[in-house]
């Protein structure tokens, strides 16, 4: 199994882990507060990455700035125009950070051609 494919499934067993715990009641208000938004991007991308390979035949590689750039309006969206459209959204620049730093692992660990490439 492909290092890449591998460390994919253990970011959605992480991720699914975390929601499980956080059912059945544990809280650890940090990891509560930011997993989820440090795992979201390198998830949605990994999965995108898949998908295109996998079932279409794409092997396009977005680069490092279109992560970024993808990242950042997704970011500024969820924390700061949802906020101001619904009080089921809550305003937290930090998680800006996160989702930033989820993308940088991706860059890093998960993204075709990046600097860990298997």
């Amino acid at each position: 199994m492909d290092r890449k494919f591998f460390l994919g499934l253990v970011l959605v067993g992480i991720f699914i882990g975390n929601q499980i715990v956080e059912e059945m009641g544990i809280y650890c208000d940090f990891i509560n507060s930011y997993l989820d938004d440090f795992l979201a991007f390198p998830i949605i991308l990994w999965l995108g990455q898949y998908i295109n390979r996998t079932f279409f035949g794409l092997d396009f590689v977005l680069s490092v700035t279109a992560v970024f750039i993808v990242t950042n309006i997704f970011g500024l969206l969820f924390e700061f125009l949802y906020p101001l459209l619904s009080e089921n959204f809550a305003r937290d620049p930090w998680d800006l950070v996160v989702y930033n730093l989820g993308a940088l692992f991706y860059v890093l660990a998960i993204a075709p051609d990046g600097p860990l490439e298997s």
